[in-house]
């Protein structure tokens, strides 16, 4: 089994840390959007059983990925993906994945507790700060505090909202 596949996190960030509210994400932005498509195609992706609630019903399972979720119910039965009690059994279904041809770079895709499980073994994070600072329930990091806990940018794209984005952005990857 391939042990050396690196496990990155993929999330968006409002400049005030919320990344969802009632089980949302508070802003709609297609350029993220498409960049997410973007980095986890043909990947694994790891999500909690909220995040995969939250997927609009069409775009369940994330088309082009191996969807994993994890849910503390045994009898979850996710139509598209394969379901797991542990994030180390969704660590192993995404290395024995990628021993099958898979790209090596496993993808935690949240929500906030999933992203606690898989913290102290990420080595990448895609970021996407939001410029907004909308009301939420659902905290990260700011880049700020990731910087302080030994994260460095890697790279950075500052992008103008488009005509289907409620802000402005920034594309950063972090490594440490």
């Amino acid at each position: 089994m391939n042990k050396d596949c690196s496990l990155s996190l993929v999330v968006a960030v409002a400049d005030n840390g919320v990344i969802g509210g009632n089980g949302k994400i508070p802003w709609r932005c297609s350029t993220d959007m498409r960049r997410f498509r973007e980095i986890t195609m043909g990947k694994t992706v790891i999500m909690g059983r909220k995040t995969w609630d939250s997927l609009p019903v069409a775009a369940r399972p994330l088309e082009g990925r191996h969807n994993i979720v994890i849910s503390r119910n045994p009898n979850f039965q996710p139509e598209g993906a394969q379901a797991v009690l542990l994030p180390d059994e969704a660590l192993y279904q995404a290395r024995k994945k990628a021993d099958a041809g898979e790209d090596c770079e496993i993808m935690v895709i949240g929500g906030r507790f999933i992203y606690d499980m898989f913290w102290a073994q990420a080595d990448r994070i895609y970021l996407t700060q939001v410029h907004l600072s909308p009301e939420g329930d659902r905290f990260f990091m700011t880049l700020d505090e990731l910087l302080e806990q030994g994260w460095q940018e890697i790279s950075r794209e500052d992008v103008s909202a488009g005509p289907r984005d409620e802000a402005d952005m920034s594309f950063l990857v972090l490594e440490r």
